[in-house]
């Protein structure tokens, strides 16, 4: 067996794309049961690969989240007309 120092780094293949649900919290600044709550209601897209493996593209959820976006609203205001 390898001595741990000379042990190579495990990386993700497709440098990252796909981020667990603790992962994405910390990109979009939001807690893990955040993220847990939006993906219940459908507010972002998911991939399921197994049981427990849940995996997001970062992109895609942004997307998502940019078209959910409410624009500010003109408020209607009402003078009352002089007599």
């Amino acid at each position: 067996m390898k001595p741990r120092h000379k042990w190579l780094e495990y990386k993700r293949p497709g440098k990252g794309e796909l981020l667990s649900t603790e992962e994405l919290a910390r990109a979009l600044g939001e807690t893990a049961r955040t993220i847990a709550n939006w993906r219940s209601r459908g507010l972002v897209p998911y991939i399921v690969l197994g049981h427990r493996s849940i995996r997001y593209r970062l992109e895609a959820v942004l997307a998502t989240l940019d078209k959910k976006q409410i624009k500010g609203r003109r408020r209607r205001v009402f003078y009352e007309q002089p007599i």
